[in-house]
């Protein structure tokens, strides 16, 4: 099938993306896509993209990171809704959290400064979250704590709740004809517990969650700092 661009976020930018990145310890790697010669093939093994190796032009010395140049903009005029709308989807992809793999991106709207001074990033999101939770599970031992922040001109007054020791509690089981009962999660069932997902004996995992909706299935989609494991 042919190249689609329209499926690329950077296409619909722009005609030509340049992309330049380097890890620690590594050269530059550079790629260049121009996409109005990628659609003219017919098939996709027919469109290559070509990256190069070179030594650190814009990563110098022991810096890292990557950046994606977009030119040829298809719009060349920008409304203030659409600068708005280009702000929430870069800011989108940042973690609000602080972590070593995490990273920053800023927008320049030069000239047009306020059309976005007003909006909130990732981080200004998060600390306006209502509703809080935060817990540590260490070998068994379940501690948490449950915060309820208020909400901004409602005369609503803010409470927190939290335990320490507290049972890890599973769904309820039926074994054949005997009743549901409730399980509790034992210090067994927390070893190997690791986010990453690599083979582990630890048997902590410590994690925060923070939300502004009160919708049912809301924390599955609410901002969640990474769990952290510890040996």
């Amino acid at each position: 099938m042919p190249p689609n661009p329209k499926s690329c976020s950077d296409a619909t930018l722009g005609n030509r993306v340049k992309l330049i990145t380097r890890s620690a310890g590594c050269d530059e790697c550079v790629g260049d896509i121009d996409w109005e010669e990628l659609i003219e093939k017919p098939y996709l093994d027919e469109a290559p993209v070509t990256i190069r190796e070179r030594r650190a032009e814009v990563f110098t010395r022991d810096r890292t990171g990557t950046v994606i140049e977009i030119r040829e903009l298809r719009n060349q005029v920008w409304r203030r809704g659409e600068v708005r709308r280009l702000h929430s989807q870069i800011a989108s992809i940042c973690s609000p959290f602080d972590e070593p793999s995490g990273f920053g991106v800023a927008l320049d709207v030069p000239g047009c400064e306020q059309w976005i001074a007003d909006l909130p990033s990732a981080a200004d999101i998060l600390e306006r979250a209502i509703w809080r939770f935060a817990f540590r599970i260490d070998a068994g031992r379940f501690d948490w704590k449950y915060e309820f922040r208020g909400v901004p001109g409602l005369p609503l007054g803010g409470r927190a709740v939290e335990n320490r020791d507290d049972e890890v509690q599973l769904p309820k089981r039926r074994t054949g004809s005997a009743p549901e009962r409730d399980l509790v999660a034992k210090e067994p069932l927390f070893a190997g517990i690791v986010p990453c997902g690599e083979p582990c004996t630890c048997t902590t995992v410590a994690g925060n969650f923070a939300s502004s909706s009160r919708r049912v299935g809301a924390w599955r989609n609410s901002s969640t700092s990474p769990a952290a494991c510890e040996s």
